[in-house]
């Protein structure tokens, strides 16, 4: 044998154990198709024997569906033109009738009779690397719609507080395309009393890598006022992907909004408006205990004179006119700060706090009774109604004890004949008509 028969044997059996020993499916075909060899990896994939193969068309593995797409390919390839040597991803059926996604790349294997050209087909199984690109397509077609289609907004702001995405919903708050956004400090449009706040959860959460932060801040949608966000923020600055802070948001100013008003019902009198019984004993508690040294708060009770001769006489219509009015003249007579309160029915409280001397009270009690002495229109009649004003100061009670001081030094002002005001002194508990008689107004003539 010369050395050249030598070489091309060595050479042939060396293909031959590749050929036999790929993990690929392997096998050559005559160009019409048919199976000429095929090495065991096919038999695996297949399911069909290598005697079974051998010598049918390979077409008859490929799923119906796939067949026309194929033929065009091979069509394309006998024109001349790109064909199946730059792969083709197909279905092929097993023989137990499962089928099994391929990636099909063949290959010209030459010699020297043109006539006796075949080709080499590779078939790689992408199985199980085709679904798991269809389930990531899938997770990202989906995340992409709830994104696109959520009622939250999605936003991702960098570490400068710039935007640099927002989803959809953007549009629906602000009333903007996002788009015009991008790019612009998101501090524009957070409310001037919320922008310190806002700005200090980014400074925390940059030192936190993948914190978490939620809060509620307010912010501009144009002209339409201000609106209320809940923001829940965290910290991706360190994903390369992401590089920033992702914020989900929702709209919650309705929400906000019942919630400031069911906490306003629960402190304040549905009448007037002004603060009620809960409210005022809150101010108190607080008012006492941030007195400090010469610094004392009053409480003057005060308690319309005859009011109920004016429901009786005028029907409760009438009457609760005439409270309002007296809400609005006494809120017009107290000092910045004061707090005005209706305990229920015509009686109300003057909260007085940092009263460094009694005459400061005694003013505001004077301001008062003078105030609702002018008469007041009740469609068209005019009523002219007094009040009596009892007055305690502040000492080691608490305030339940100090509004008790105040209700007795008010029954004196009753007792001593109304449109007066009375200082609260102990020895009111003892001798209730011991009033001193210089501790009070007289009435006006």
């Amino acid at each position: 044998m010369s050395r050249r028969e030598h070489r091309l044997e060595a050479a042939e059996a060396r293909w031959r154990a590749v050929f036999e020993n790929a993990p690929v499916a392997m096998m050559e075909l005559s160009f019409d198709g048919t199976v000429l060899v095929g090495n065991p990896a096919l038999a695996e994939l297949t399911g069909h024997t290598l005697h079974e193969l051998v010598g049918s068309s390979w077409l008859f593995l490929v799923h119906p569906d796939d067949r026309p797409a194929l033929k065009a390919r091979l069509s394309a390839r006998e024109a001349g033109e790109a064909g199946p040597g730059k792969g083709l991803d197909l279905r092929i059926l097993r023989a137990d009738g499962a089928q099994r996604w391929v990636s099909a790349r063949g290959s010209l294997l030459s010699t020297e009779d043109a006539d006796d050209a075949h080709v080499l087909l590779h078939l790689a199984d992408v199985t199980a690397e085709r679904a798991r690109r269809e389930a990531l397509e899938e997770a990202r077609d989906r995340f992409s719609a709830l994104v696109e289609h959520g009622s939250d907004l999605i936003a991702i702001v960098d570490s400068g507080l710039v935007l640099r995405y927002a989803s959809p919903v953007y549009g629906r708050i602000f009333g903007t395309d996002p788009q015009k956004d991008l790019g612009r400090p998101v501090c524009e449009r957070v409310h001037p009393g919320d922008r310190e706040q806002f700005a200090d959860v980014f400074v925390r959460l940059g030192k936190e890598p993948r914190g978490v932060e939620t809060f509620l801040i307010r912010v501009s949608p144009g002209e339409a006022g201000w609106r209320t966000l809940e923001v829940t923020a965290s910290n991706h600055v360190a994903d390369p992907v992401i590089a920033g802070f992702v914020c989900n948001a929702r709209d919650v100013t309705e929400r906000v909004q019942v919630t400031e008003r069911l906490a306003h019902q629960a402190m304040h009198d549905t009448l007037t408006g002004l603060a009620n019984r809960v409210l005022l004993l809150d101010r108190m508690e607080h008012a006492l205990a941030a007195e400090g040294q010469g610094d004392r708060s009053a409480v003057l009770f005060v308690d319309l004179d005859r009011f109920k001769a004016v429901n009786d006489r005028q029907g409760h219509a009438a009457g609760d006119h005439l409270l309002v009015a007296v809400a609005e003249r006494l809120q017009r007579v107290v000092r910045p700060g004061d707090t005005v309160a209706r305990l229920g029915g015509d009686e109300f409280v003057v909260l007085a706090e940092h009263v460094t001397k009694p005459e400061a009270a005694t003013q505001i009690a004077e301001r008062v009774r003078l105030a609702l002495a002018k008469p007041v229109d009740l469609k068209g009649r005019q009523l002219t109604i007094s009040c009596s004003i009892g007055i305690a100061f502040s000492g080691h009670d608490l305030p339940e004890a100090m509004l008790n001081k105040a209700d007795v030094a008010l029954y004196q002002a009753k007792q001593r004949g109304r449109d007066r005001w009375e200082i609260f002194d102990e020895d009111m508990v003892e001798n209730p008509d011991a009033a001193h008689c210089d501790a009070a107004y007289p009435a006006a003539p």
